[in-house]
């Protein structure tokens, strides 16, 4: 989502820099980097994104040196101010997000303050001419965005998160200021894609950790009540639960607790027949079946207890490594326990057509299954 957005943003961002807009208007545009950049920067703190404050904090500083300077500074200058983007990008992709007036967090201003340092002292002409002139050819500009990019993509392909997508279509723009720095205000607009991109990858960030389980990767609670909003005609709901939950929680601990919780997320996300899995709450989790009636949804119900059945959970021995491995050697995990689901399934009938009516009746069919033993599937 923040990759198709983004490169919307900067194929925008060409277009405004190529138009002759009238001086009012372009006004507001030269403005755009600072006051997008403050946007993205308060949302991206109020989720402790830090990276996101630094980025946008990076280009807030460029941007406003360049417009400072025009007329002050040499382009040549203005060519290194733009350089110092796609190494503070780079060293951004690579990190990680802290709260922000944490040490780490706090820390990631740096490129911002260096920026602004390195403005001061080009304005005041305290930098040698010829090591202006040596950095100031946009050959070398391209050569730093493609560097920043091939790290960028390496910490996406890794990580695959919101604000990593984030650094790709950011560097882009930077790519196009670099090739329209002496079209007026053209450089000024593409940074302020740079700072749109940060602003949309916020807003994601923000909904993905309000509608999305943060252990599970599921979606929630929220986003489940407005999928049940959704539903109309026929359709069937499943409640899910770990059978024994509590009790292993009490033995084994939290730690391996929140593994079985993964474990069983994992399989109820490949839930077949096209349906949606969400977590409750707890050990709980909601599959949606969208125009299934109830036989089909008890086959695909089924399907998922049987899998999940087979899996065999490895506890965490003391040589077993924190992050699973390439090769993986079973002597450094612990004994092997069994893991089942109990499931209740319920779908819309003439008397009980509304979402609600129908996810409390799985749930009740829920309780049946547990009553006769756990390990099963029962219908209401």
């Amino acid at each position: 989502m923040t990759l198709a957005a983004g490169s919307g943003v900067v194929g925008l961002a060409w277009l405004l820099g190529r138009a002759q807009l009238a001086e009012p208007l372009g006004a507001v545009v030269t403005a755009m980097p600072l006051v997008i950049g403050g946007l993205a920067a308060l949302l991206a703190a109020r989720f402790q994104r830090s990276r996101l404050v630094g980025a946008a904090a990076l280009v807030v500083v460029v941007a406003w040196l360049l417009q400072r300077g025009d007329g002050d500074l040499a382009p040549s200058q203005m060519t290194v101010l733009l350089f110092l983007v796609p190494p503070g990008y780079a060293a951004l992709s690579l990190a990680g997000d802290h709260p922000l007036f944490s040490r780490h967090g706090l820390s990631q201003l740096l490129p911002a303050l260096l920026a602004g340092a390195a403005g001061l002292l080009l304005a005041r002409n305290l930098v040698p001419p010829g090591l202006v002139r040596a950095f100031s050819p946009v050959q070398l500009g391209w050569g730093l965005v493609l560097a920043a990019m091939i790290i960028a993509l390496f910490s996406y392909v890794f990580r695959r998160g919101v604000v990593d997508a984030a650094f790709l279509p950011a560097l882009a723009a930077v790519a196009l200021g670099l090739g329209q720095l002496h079209a007026g205000r053209a450089a000024v607009t593409a940074l302020a894609a740079a700072q749109m991109v940060f602003l949309v990858a916020g807003a994601e960030e923000a909904y993905r950790l309000a509608f999305h389980d943060e252990l599970t990767g599921l979606p929630g609670r929220r986003a489940l009540e407005d999928a049940l909003r959704g539903l109309r005609g026929t359709f069937a709901v499943a409640m899910v639960d770990i059978d024994h939950f509590k009790r292993f929680n009490d033995r084994y601990g939290h730690d391996a607790g929140d593994q079985v919780l993964r474990m069983v997320a994992r399989e109820l996300a490949r839930v077949p027949a096209g349906g949606r899995s969400f977590r409750y709450g707890g050990e709980e989790f909601v599959v949606l079946y969208p125009g299934l009636d109830r036989d089909r949804a008890v086959t695909a119900t089924e399907a998922l207890r049987e899998a999940i059945a087979r899996r065999r959970f490895h506890l965490r021995g003391p040589g077993r490594p924190r992050r699973k491995p390439r090769n993986p050697r079973p002597a450094g995990s612990g004994p092997a326990v069994g893991i089942s689901v109990s499931a209740g399934v319920a779908a819309a009938t003439a008397k009980r057509c509304h979402p609600q009516d129908v996810l409390l009746a799985a749930d009740a069919a829920l309780y049946r299954a547990k009553k006769k033993g756990r390990n099963r599937v029962e219908t209401r």
